[in-house]
């Protein structure tokens, strides 16, 4: 009988900083079977992914996005669909990773040095992580 046994690997969750990219990866296999035809999709908070805009879901079944947006934070998923010529015969859901955005200092100036019983001030500014 052939049926999904394992992920090889499933999505974990991931800080980024927004405007940077993005790769979960998600490998799922019939260990009976090394040679199924097993398809990943992707699904954000519940939704199907979509490959447009810069998402591309590779045939390896990693998902890629070129640059980040805030509203990309969520939890994704991969589905592994194990096809046959009678069609799909199972599904199974992997592990939900979170996709959390990190705060970006900007205006950060050079190294400086004080001096022994002196103090200094260091100004820098912080990107809205919102």
């Amino acid at each position: 009988m052939l049926y999904i046994s394992v992920f090889r690997e499933e999505p974990r969750d991931t800080t980024v900083v927004k405007g940077q990219p993005l790769t979960f990866h998600c490998i799922a296999e019939d260990s009976t079977n090394p040679s199924a035809n097993i398809i990943i999709e992707w699904r954000k908070n519940g939704a199907a992914v979509q490959q447009r805009n810069g998402v591309t879901v590779f045939n390896n079944g990693t998902l890629h996005k070129t640059t980040t947006q805030t509203s990309d934070e969520g939890s994704y998923s991969c589905f592994a669909s194990l096809l046959t010529s009678g069609g799909i015969i199972q599904q199974k859901e992997s592990v939900a990773a979170m996709l959390y955005f990190a705060c970006k200092y900007t205006d950060i100036k050079d190294d400086f040095r004080i001096g022994s019983g002196c103090s200094g001030l260091c100004r820098c500014s912080v990107e809205v992580c919102m």
